[in-house]
This record gives C-alpha cells, structure tokens and sequence, in this order.
C-alpha cells in the first residue's frame, strides 16, 4: 500500500514533464515602440481671384502678353505668390465696356482694370495728366522719370482713391502715331479730318478744327471701312496692326499728336485694403516689372512693324515739318495749362510737367 502511494507522486511528475515538452515554447517578444501623436494637418486655403479686365482684344499681341507670356502679370503673380493670388483674366467688353471700367472697378464688378488713365480725364481731370499728354514728352526716360521720379503717379493715387480705386501702377508704352487714310503736311490738314483719340490730344485736335470721336478698340477696323473716322490711333504701330488698321489706312503721321501712351493697373480700394502687406508687395512688384518688359518689347516691335510697312510699300510716313509741329507743340501747350485750372490735383501735376519740360528745354 505504502508503495503504491510513492508511486503516484512519481506518476504525477512524469505526466507533466511529457506536457511540458510537447508544448512549443512561445516566441519572444519585440518590444514596442511608443507612437508620437501626429499634428493635424491645416488645410490650404482657398487662392485669393480677381477678375482682371482689359481694354484689348483677344489674339492681341499686349492681350496675351498680359495673359500668356511667362513675364507677364498673370503669370508672374501666380508663381511669386506661391499661388495663393490667381488673376482671372478678361479681354475688352467679356464683362463691361471698356468706358465703363473706372466704376467697374471702384463698385466692385470686377477686382481690375489694364486701361489708359486717359480715358477716365472726364470723371478724374488728372487722369490726363498721366498718359496721351499731346506733344510733350517721348520715349521711356522722359514718361518714366515724370510719372515716377517727380510724383505723378502719387497725385493720381490721392485722386483715385475718391473713386474707390486704388492705382498700383502706371507705366509708359508707346507714342501713338495717326494711322489715316488721308496725308497730313501741316496743322491745316487737320481740319476736318475725323479722328479717333483718347485724353488732351482730342482737345488739341480739335482746337485746330478736326471733328473728335470714341470708338472702343474692336470697332476701330469698321469705323475706318465705312469712312465714321479718317484717323486713329491705338497703341504703337504694332498694335495698331493687330486690328487691321493698316488694311484700311494709308499714312503713318508723325510726331505722334499723344505724347507718350501709358497703361495702368487698378484695383478695387477695399480688394487692396483687405490683401496681406506681402501680397501687396508681389502685385506691385510684379506690376512693375511686366509693364517695364511690356513697353521695352513694345518699342522695339513697333520699330520692327514700321520697318515692315515701309519696306513693302504698303504705307507711307508723314513727318510734319518742324515749323508745323512747333505750332501744335505750342496749341497742346495752351490746352493743357487751360486744363490744369479744373482742379488742385491738375494745378499740381502741370506744375510739374512745365518744371520738367523747361528743365529739359522743351519749352522756353
């Protein structure tokens, strides 16, 4: 009995070492590594848009310029701002008539405008002052040193401003020659010659007795086929060319009645009160720089397309003698002293005109 019950415990030991080895032994272990909380990412936020409209057709040379070229102002907007401003571009009457753009802009229907400050001289006296100045400055040392060095463009700011709008830039083009299908020798020639211009180079043709219309750009080509206006001009000869012009003009007539041709960039005031100082910043730079490699472009083209038109017979150029264009130079004179009486902004900017063209002995 005794040995029966040693032999249990043996028993016991022996089954549970026979378990023991049939089991697997359980794999080791990989410690775990702790997991850092991840930050939640902040979404990007919506690009800011503005509708910019211009005051030239489409297939244009200064349309795509402003719209397609790699240093052109959409483009050059969108790459320095990383993409947070898109400018939505619109050419000439897509959203409102080009006369229209100055309250366009100031109300808020569109975020901007590329125009002539001189088409706004009948609700803004000073806008004159800033482009189409008849007979007075050329070429780009003489507009860019006016409008810039000597505080036109802030003169014109303080004014816009009146309007809701706010200027972010202006910058020389072009002169703009006549294009006419009618020759022009000398200042009687004018008379009765039915012209197409902008600014104070109206009221000086006008004063030497040529009937003075507005037609906007994509109705020039008609106007001059169906015999509405003699002359015009738009831009320089390149642009002209762009519409047509030369297929139903035959004379090319210097010096250019405008002056030096500007354009300018506006925006809506409260649009520009509410963008970030950095964005401030990229729009007038950017503005800057394409309307410098604009007009520079420009210049050059206009030599090039003259050259063209001349060469091939295809027009003839008309320089005014010197004794004829002093006596317009010294009517747009008149015109434009008169006209600096309509207001401080205008008794301003002419003293700042007639200082610079006495310094540089325009004028005596």
């Amino acid at each position: 009995m005794r040995k029966k019950l040693l032999l249990i415990p043996l028993a016991l030991l022996l089954a549970i070492s026979l378990i023991a080895i049939g089991c697997p032994t359980p794999p080791p272990t990989t410690p775990t590594t702790p997991t850092t909380p991840t930050t939640p990412t902040t979404p990007t936020p919506e690009p800011i848009v503005w509708r910019i409209q211009t005051m030239w057709p489409p297939g244009t040379f200064d349309q795509e310029c402003f719209t397609e070229s790699p240093d052109g102002f959409c483009k050059l907007v969108e790459r320095a701002s990383g993409g947070r401003l898109v400018i939505k571009p619109f050419s000439s009457g897509e959203i409102v008539p080009v006369s229209e753009h100055l309250e366009a802009v100031g109300t808020g229907t569109i975020e901007g405008s590329i125009t002539s400050p001189a088409y706004w001289a009948g609700k803004i006296p000073v806008a004159a002052f800033a482009a189409c100045l008849p007979y007075s400055l050329y070429g780009l040392q003489d507009a860019d040193t006016y409008l810039w060095n000597l505080g036109i463009i802030d003169i014109v700011r303080e004014a816009y401003k009146e309007h809701n709008v706010y200027e972010v830039c202006i910058c020389n083009n072009t002169d703009s020659p006549l294009m006419s299908k009618k020759p022009v020798y000398k200042v009687d020639d004018f008379k009765g010659l039915k012209v197409r211009v902008i600014g104070l180079q109206a009221d000086t043709l006008a004063k030497v007795g040529a009937p003075v219309t507005y037609t906007p750009a994509p109705e020039i080509y008609m106007a001059l086929e169906t015999g509405v206006i003699d002359a015009t001009n738009f831009g320089g000869v390149k642009s002209e060319c762009d519409l047509g012009l030369d297929e139903v003009t035959d004379y090319i007539l210097y010096p250019a009645p405008s002056g030096f041709v500007s354009s300018e960039l506006m925006v809506n005031l409260d649009v520009w009160n509410a963008l970030p100082d950095d964005l401030k910043a990229i729009v007038e730079s950017c503005a800057y720089t394409y309307e410098s490699k604009y007009s520079r472009q420009l210049w050059l083209l206009n030599e090039q397309k003259l050259e063209e038109l001349v060469s091939g017979g295809k027009m003839q150029v008309i320089t005014m003698p010197p004794e004829e264009e002093e006596k317009m130079r010294e009517i747009a004179y008149g015109v434009i002293k008169e006209y600096s009486t309509k207001d401080d902004y205008c008794a301003r900017a002419f003293k700042i005109l007639d200082d610079y063209l006495r310094l540089k002995g325009y004028i005596e």
